[in-house]
């Protein structure tokens, strides 16, 4: 079910922040973000799928009209969250290639280095940081999908 806001929980009890993406970043929103050295922000980029650290979920743009299926201009002035535990998102699930990409409620999943999309819990990852809420058919597409932060 298409919602019009990334945060669904109310009253959202996380944290509010403003930033600049990298140069070649254009995320949805509902992608996880990671800060680089100098500052700017980019689709999470770890080490790994799953790595530990924190999750910021980049927000609508609101003040520009911008609703949640419109990406972010490379380079563009962004609005991001950091969820609290039990909080109710809206994420961007991948549509992995190869893959049935269906989701029962309770699924786990973890964030996908270099695209901050989820994607379902594969190996042995140090978070997993949220599980669906609803289920879902087989994407064929990258798709907004309500979703619990765990906090871990």
């Amino acid at each position: 079910m298409s919602r019009a806001k990334i945060i669904v929980s109310s009253p959202a009890r996380g944290i509010y922040f403003e930033g600049t993406l990298a140069s070649g970043q254009t995320p949805k929103p509902g992608t996880c973000i990671s800060e680089k050295s100098d500052g700017t922000w980019e689709a999470w980029n770890g080490a790994a799928d799953g790595e530990q650290d924190l999750v910021a979920v980049l927000l609508e743009d609101s003040l520009q009209g911008n609703g949640v299926g419109t990406a972010y201009a490379d380079g563009a002035h962004f609005f991001a969250y950091i969820p609290a535990t039990g909080e109710l998102l809206q994420m961007l699930l991948q549509n992995q290639s190869g893959t049935g990409d269906a989701f029962a409620i309770t699924a786990k999943l973890i964030i996908d280095d270099g695209t901050g999309k989820l994607i379902a819990t594969t190996g042995s990852p140090e978070m997993e940081p949220f599980k669906v809420k609803e289920t879902t058919a087989a994407l064929s597409a990258d798709t907004l999908v309500l979703c619990q932060y765990t906090g871990h």
